[in-house]
């Protein structure tokens, strides 16, 4: 898929609004985000990307990386095995012959390993991994497990995650949320980021007020920030060793109050998710 232009974002940020969907069709039941099946990927030419059956676009390629002076601060071999695996989000988008319409059919997220100008998205089980890479892979499976799908309709997902963000130089327990969504009559796919901290003086806030729109095909450079007080006695790291430095790169949104507050819903319903979806356009259009 070629880069989405400014153009064809503004279409998908004003057609996401549109009253071409309906709210009977929102499910607001939290779920697992879907497991990607182990394949190879080929994401160095767009235009003839490989991908598993039902996927049509990728949404977030991140690679883990430790600047070398955080690599420093880590003891061991754990530097190694927080840089080991990345991970990747697709989504299939489909159109239905019969109406023209598409749809965001499914999201689904995996951890990957580096190939020649490819990955391979891998699952526990698969061979060519190590005893301690197998059992890397299956702490990251675990933490992928937190991922949930807390809001949906036919055409958009929202997504909540755990996450660990470096704030004020100190590593901060936060929540991670990703709208993503296409276009029912254009097709295509967009998507926004942005980290809800609860421990808000007024309650939960947007971070830094940012929310970070990801281009297609986006390939996070996943700056990792450790604090070497967080490890154990054996070089084993506890739940805040490792941080993320920021949000994945993107193009920086202006947000209004409705959209900081509508942004940090505990839990969406038939009024509040409508409300979230057109401030997000209106914050994409008026770039």
């Amino acid at each position: 898929m070629p880069r989405t232009s400014p153009t064809g974002v503004l279409i998908v940020a004003i057609l996401l609004t549109s009253p071409g969907w309906s709210r009977g069709e929102m499910d607001f039941r939290p779920r697992p985000i879907d497991r990607l099946p182990a394949a190879d990927l080929s994401l160095r030419n767009p235009a003839q990307k490989q991908l598993p059956p039902g996927y049509s676009h990728v949404v977030l390629v991140a690679w883990p990386r430790l600047a070398p002076e955080q690599a420093e601060k880590t003891p061991g071999t754990a530097a190694k095995f927080a840089q080991m695996f990345g991970s990747v989000i697709l989504a299939g988008v489909e159109q239905d012959p019969a109406t023209g319409r598409h749809r965001l059919a499914r999201v689904g997220i995996g951890h990957i390993v580096r190939g020649e100008g490819s990955a391979r998205i891998i699952r526990p089980g698969d061979g060519g991994l190590s005893f301690i890479g197998s059992q890397v892979l299956s702490s990251g499976e675990k933490e992928l497990d937190k991922i949930q799908v807390i809001a949906r309709y036919d055409t958009a997902v929202l997504l909540e995650s755990p996450a660990v963000l470096l704030r004020g130089g100190v590593h901060r327990a936060m929540r991670v949320r990703h709208f993503i969504w296409t276009s029912a009559a254009q097709g295509g796919l967009a998507s926004v980021v942005w980290a809800v901290d609860d421990q808000g003086p007024a309650g939960p806030q947007v971070v830094d007020q940012q929310f970070v729109q990801l281009l297609s095909d986006s390939t996070d450079d996943r700056l990792l920030s450790v604090d070497p007080t967080q490890f154990s006695f054996i070089g084993a790291p506890g739940p805040t060793a490792f941080a993320m430095a920021r949000l994945p790169a993107g193009a920086q949104l202006a947000a209004s109050p409705e959209l900081l507050r509508l942004a940090t819903t505990p839990r969406y319903d038939q009024q509040t998710l409508p409300l979230l979806a057109q401030a997000l356009a209106a914050a994409v259009a008026g770039q």
